[in-house]
Order: C-alpha cells, then sequence, then structure tokens
C-alpha cells in the first residue's frame, strides 16, 4: 500500500481549559508526607522558638511569624507557615482555559472540540473537553491512528488527557491539580475505525497530572497537544490504493490577563541558519554538510540540511551506526533531525514552526553499514519539533548535534570501539 504524508499546518482559535501541577512527595489527602496534619513543621513546635536561632530571628527551615528564606523572590515558602499562606491558597484559587484549533480544512475528517468544565483548580472536577470526529462526506472513511483519533492519551509534558472515569484520578487539596491515580495503558498502538457517512464519534476527556510525573512549580498558560490520523483511499486494501496522513493540534489557552501578557519572541518572520561541522579529523569517514533551506520559521518547508558521508581511502569502511552517522534522529533542545521521507510532520502557523506528527521512528538498535572506495552517501533531514513537547517562548540561536561512529578494524567486520565523533551545529546567522 502506497503512503504519502499531508503536512497540515495546525492552530487557530475555538475555546478551552487546563491545569497546574507541583511536585509528587505528597500523600493522597494533599498533605505534605514531612509535615504533620496540622501544617507544622516536625522539626519545630507549633508555639515555641527553635534552638538555633533567638526568638526574634526567622528560622531559615521554617517558622510562624514570616516566609522562609529559600523562595522569598517570588512568593513564600511552598510549606505553609502559621501566618502565611501556601502556594494553593495565593495562587491557585481560579484559571480558566480555552481552546485553540485549526484542524486541516482539507481532511475528509471534521474536528470539533468545546470545553465542558474549564477551570484547572476546581475541586470538583478535572478541566474538561470534548473532542469529537465526524463524516461530512456520503462515503464511509477508514482511517488509523497510533493512539487515538480523538486525542485519548495525547500529552504535554506533566499532563494527560485521558477519559472521564472518576476511578481513574484524584485531587491534591494542596496542589489544587487533578492527577491520574490509576496505571493506563497508553502505549500508543495503533487502531483502526471506521466513520459511516454523517457519523459523529465523540469522547469527554479530563485534563490530569500524569502518574509518577512531579507537579510542575508553575502551572503551563498553554498546554499543546497533537495526533495523527491516515485516512485510505480507495478502501479495498489492494497494492494501488493510498494513504494520506493528517495532523490535528489544539491547545489550552490560560485566559487571566497576565498570562495573555507573557511576551514571547518578536514576530518569527524569518530566521537563517548555518552549518559549524566539528567532526573527529582522524575518521576514515569523510562528513559533509549543507544547508538546502535555512529559514527555521518557512512555512513552505522545515529548515532543510543535508548530511553526506564518503571513502577517501582504497578500502571497504565497515562502520556503525549507519543512521546516526548522517545525522537521522539526532535531537537538540527538543528538536530533532528527521527524514521527510519517513515521517509526518505540519505548520504550526501561530508558533510559526514545524513539529512531528506522532512518535518518530527511532530505535535503540544499532545497524552496520559499508562504505565502498570513493563511494558517497547522502540523506537530507529536516529539522522539527518533537510531538510530545511544548514549543519554546524563545527558539534557540544554536542547536548543538552529536553521535559517536565506530569503523572496524581493517580486514574485520568487527567492532571494538567508537572512537569518533560526528558532531555539527546549526547556529543563527
Amino acid at each position: 500500500m502506497k503512503r504519502r504524508a499531508l503536512l497540515i499546518a495546525g492552530v487557530g482559535v475555538l475555546g478551552g481549559c487546563l491545569q497546574n501541577s507541583t511536585d509528587t512527595t505528597q500523600s493522597s489527602d494533599g498533605t505534605d508526607q514531612d509535615e504533620e496534619a496540622d501544617g507544622t513543621d516536625q522539626e519545630n513546635e507549633s508555639n515555641g522558638p527553635t534552638e538555633g536561632p533567638d526568638s526574634n530571628t526567622t528560622n531559615q527551615n521554617d517558622t510562624s511569624n514570616g516566609p522562609t528564606q529559600d523562595n522569598a523572590t517570588n512568593e513564600s515558602a511552598q510549606e505553609a507557615d502559621g501566618n502565611g499562606t501556601d502556594r494553593s491558597e495565593r495562587d491557585r484559587e481560579r484559571r480558566t482555559y480555552d481552546i485553540e484549533a485549526d484542524p486541516p480544512s482539507d481532511s475528509p475528517i471534521r474536528y470539533e472540540f468545546e470545553v465542558i468544565q474549564p477551570e484547572i483548580h476546581s475541586s470538583e472536577s478535572p478541566l474538561t473537553v470534548t473532542v469529537s470526529i465526524s463524516n461530512p462526506t456520503d462515503e464511509t472513511i477508514r482511517y488509523s491512528t497510533k493512539g487515538n483519533a480523538v486525542a485519548e492519551n495525547v500529552t504535554y509534558e506533566e499532563f494527560i488527557l485521558i477519559p472521564n472515569e472518576e476511578d481513574t484520578y484524584s485531587f491534591d487539596e494542596r496542589e489544587r491539580l487533578w492527577f491520574e491515580s490509576e496505571t493506563r495503558d497508553s502505549t500508543g498502538s495503533y487502531e483502526s475505525g471506521e466513520l459511516d457517512p454523517d457519523e459523529t464519534l465523540s469522547r469527554e476527556l479530563v485534563l490530569v497530572r500524569r502518574q509518577h510525573e512531579d507537579f510542575p512549580e508553575t502551572v503551563p498558560s498553554q498546554l499543546w497537544f497533537a495526533t495523527t490520523v491516515v485516512v485510505e483511499n480507495g478502501g479495498t486494501g489492494g497494492e494501488d490504493d493510498s494513504e494520506d496522513a493528517y495532523g490535528f493540534s489544539f491547545s489550552l489557552v490560560s485566559t487571566r490577563k497576565q498570562d495573555k501578557n507573557i511576551q514571547y519572541d518578536p514576530v518569527r518572520e524569518s530566521r537563517a541558519y548555518e552549518v559549524d561541522p566539528e567532526t573527529s579529523s582522524e575518521s576514515p569517514i569523510r562528513h559533509e554538510f549543507e544547508v538546502t533551506q535555512p529559514d527555521i520559521h518557512s512555512p513552505e518547508s522545515p529548515l532543510t540540511v543535508t548530511v553526506s558521508i564518503s571513502n577517501p581511502t582504497d578500502e571497504t569502511i565497515v562502520y556503525r551506526d549507519r543512521r546516526a552517522a548522517l545525522g537521522r534522529a539526532l535531537t537538540s533542545d527538543d528538536f530533532i533531525l528527521v527524514s521527510p521521507d519517513e515521517n509526518e510532520y505540519a505548520f504550526n502557523e501561530k508558533e510559526r514552526l514545524w513539529f512531528a506528527i506522532g512518535s518518530v521512528g527511532t530505535t535503540d538498535t544499532s545497524l552496520l553499514g559499508e562504505l565502498e572506495p570513493d563511494e558517497t552517501r547522502s540523506q537530507e533531514l529536516v529539522l522539527v519539533r518533537l510531538s510530545h513537547e511544548g514549543f519554546p517562548g524563545t527558539v534557540p540561536s544554536e542547536f548543538e548535534f552529536s553521535t559517536s561512529l565506530g569503523v572496524a578494524d581493517e580486514g574485520s567486520e568487527r567492532i571494538t570501539d567508537y572512537q569518533h565523533t560526528v558532531a555539527f551545529s546549526l547556529v543563527a546567522t
């Protein structure tokens, strides 16, 4: 079956909501495990002075009269003190979110989003959204997706969207955030489905902190999610059928005035990069780099670089890993270099950056390669944002990539040492 990937732009506006977190050293009832139930530090009596400092000074660990010295810049200590307010009381009383989305207009599957409960800190229920997919055509649509077509189990940093089943999540009173309380299978295996003409499939999802993740110090003002749906063309399953991949992305954006005033990069019209190579000169394999599309913000195509390796010797060179040697799947600052022929990606109009759709096909398996005398191999790579990462407030001015390259001893195919370094940077001009 033939497959072609459609590069889809995605993110505009509808309406939605999100959530906050802090660290996981709490018990299920929301109290700190290092503190007594009444909120006092175990090392100090609630009414008496500490043994070290005298009665008129502030204890650096805890005090009933003032904030700690550990976090005095913007807020008082995270542990509640006798007369002060803790973080949840100060900053986490109420915070609502809207949804921003812009599904691709040429997709046969129609997406709709609705925020049912927009408050991320509500103790009554988690932030809740409904994701719906429908078939507006007069033909049955057959589709497949890695994960879920209605965004179930998609993640952003410490947060995840899960089905609204009450026994799978709990509320942390101290952090004022909901968290996943039951282990779920969210490995993202491929699933297939059908949508009959005019059929609609909806799923109610809640935003919670992922299990085994710490609560964040700061609740994100924007949470970004993405999924990919592959639609069959033809529907017979024959060799002449093809598949189109559509990327859907949406964000939960805080409606608070102070969050909307957060400053990001100036308008991202254009920013070019060039290559700075640092590959080992002792390596028998010669590396060359060429930037063929230098603009990281271009809506036409991602920043593109071609990596070439050649054998200038008169002996066959056996090396490992043949993919990393050409720069494939190398990462820097949550960006990754991928082959445009084997991966799907889309352009985010609002952030003016390209991002990977779904999982990137990386593996820990190391593959052997061979280069005959005077042979050259080249690989075109595009720089995109990893699909599970949010967009940065500031785009890095330099991306650094490196890997180790092993070369077999002469007359042998056995590689005993990865003694050569393949390294290069993409630097803003």
